[in-house]
């Protein structure tokens, strides 16, 4: 009997299943599966998912996880490294209903806490649904109070929801500690309240007699202070260009938006930014007030996506621009394909040696990308670049020199149309092919080219299929860590995860 050389384990071959889309494509490990989905999942649904289905699925997914820590790592990864909220709470409930006396779930409830109303969220959820909170998840959730000052806990109260900050307080008894000792008696006592906030100076300054002034000077102060976190910052430049008239303090709101520490600390997505700049570029403004905030903005990118690879030899980013891509399935305005354009105009910028193919029914190179531009005219431009589709698919735009598509996906068009040898071809798709598929039209570039590219297929839905076998990068999320993952080894989002200490 061998004691050392012993018989090898038969390699499992990947399985092929039916994709949402109609069309085939490999099924994901579970592991993959879960990451996908949770980085990429507001729990509004998709295109080819609704809200109700998307959610089940992600049950059904922890129901085969048993006692594993998987979901939980997962899910302190997806809060604190990716900033998605509703889905890392929901996974918390879950957790805290299903897995009873292990001890790492304690240091679980902590970790996955990062501002005071992650706490009432899971709390809200899972009395919701079970009724009683577990013991485990009471001491977890009460540790993580000693995260919190004064502001925090005052800005986050909850007043007049079904749990408010002073429930939780009644209901975990946190150990006060030397920031919020204070504060937590303020807030059983029910005189905790926010003051420096921007929600309470806005709110304040719509009571008085001239409300356009006040919310003027509110909004000045809030830039003069350095009060106003860098989100809500993005997101109220409207109001703020609406409001403040003194280009000096539209100068400082700029610095602001630059400002490299706040926007990492922010967990902003990228696509933020793209929402805002659509916002200022539809507003009539004074051309020099344009013209600082669209350059803060297109500076805040820069910054936001600052850890993008640069890659040797030859790459070609493929964008999926079938109709699944499409509609509004992040954001009130923003669609799938409207993500896939930016990382796909931030990628290629910082690798001049790319070429840009969009892909439907069939797919063309994009002609009119150039790196000297900025991202943001680049992404415009790219935006236009397929018939019925304007910034975020809402206006039509038939001139005859863009390119133009269709609505189906058909991966294998992609590497049809490529005119050359690629060192790596990155996908940005919610990988459900209904025609092309994707391992089929990479065997027949490699047989045309003889080459064997690297595939990166960033899955931007998280629907549990991909077109691509094990052996090359399979990514997900909607944040710019995604780029960090682009020049590591094949398993390395899920290792990542794994690597998280309990």
């Amino acid at each position: 009997m061998s004691k050392f050389n012993k018989k090898t384990q038969p390699k499992q071959k990947p399985v092929m299943v039916a994709n949402k889309g109609g069309g085939v494509g490999f099924a994901q490990d579970r592991e993959t599966e879960l990451a996908s989905l949770i980085l990429t999942s507001f729990l509004s649904g998709n295109a080819h998912e609704s809200e109700s289905v998307q959610e089940q699925r992600l049950t059904d997914l922890l129901d085969s996880f048993g006692e594993s820590t998987f979901p939980a790592k997962a899910a302190i990864f997806a809060r604190n490294e990716f900033g998605m909220r509703s889905v890392s709470h929901l996974i918390a409930a879950e957790i805290g209903e299903r897995i009873k006396g292990k001890e790492w779930t304690k240091s679980f409830f902590e970790k996955v806490i990062r501002r005071p109303d992650d706490i009432t969220e899971i709390l809200s959820r899972t009395i919701s649904q079970v009724g009683t909170v577990p013991n485990a998840m009471k001491k977890g959730l009460a540790a993580s109070f000693a995260k919190f000052d004064e502001y925090q806990l005052a800005k986050y109260r909850g007043e007049g929801k079904a749990v408010s900050l002073v429930d939780a307080v009644n209901l975990l008894h946190p150990k006060p500690v030397g920031k919020n000792k204070i504060a937590l008696k303020k807030l059983i006592a029910d005189t905790l309240r926010s003051v420096n906030t921007w929600e309470s100076k806005i709110s304040e300054a719509g009571k008085s007699e001239d409300v356009a002034e006040a919310k003027s000077e509110a909004w000045e102060d809030l830039i003069k202070t350095k009060k106003i976190a860098y989100l809500a910052l993005v997101r109220n430049l409207r109001n703020i260009l609406t409001s403040v008239k003194d280009v000096g303090v539209i100068q400082e709101a700029c610095e602001l938006l630059m400002n490299k520490e706040k926007c990492k600390n922010s967990l902003i997505f990228p696509f933020t930014f793209w929402s805002a700049y659509f916002e200022v570029d539809s507003m009539q403004l004074e051309s020099v007030t344009k013209k600082l905030v669209m350059s803060a903005l297109n500076k805040a990118l820069e910054m936001s996506c600052d850890n993008i690879p640069v890659f040797e030899g030859r790459t070609l980013v493929a964008i999926d621009y079938s109709g699944s891509m499409g509609g509004t399935h992040i954001t009130s305005t923003l669609s799938n394909r409207g993500v896939a354009s930016l990382f796909a105009t931030v990628l290629a910028k910082k690798n001049p040696a790319s070429d840009i193919v969009i892909f439907g029914d069939d797919a063309k190179y994009v002609k009119n990308f150039n790196v000297d531009d900025s991202i943001f005219t680049n992404l415009k431009n790219l935006m236009m670049n397929n018939e019925g589709n304007g910034y975020y698919g809402s206006s039509r735009n038939t001139n005859s020199n863009l390119v133009h598509c269709g609505h189906s996906t058909n991966f294998h068009a992609a590497f049809t149309v490529a005119k050359e040898k690629y060192d790596r071809i990155v996908f940005f798709s919610d990988m459900q092919a209904n025609s092309g598929f994707g391992e089929a039209g990479l065997r027949d570039y490699k047989k045309k080219f003889g080459n064997d590219p690297l595939i990166i297929a960033v899955d931007l839905a998280g629907n549990g299929s991909t077109q691509f076998r094990k052996g090359h990068i399979q990514i997900a999320g909607w944040s710019e860590k995604i780029f960090e993952f682009m020049k590591n080894d094949t398993n390395t989002l899920v290792k990542k995860i794994k690597a998280i200490e309990l």
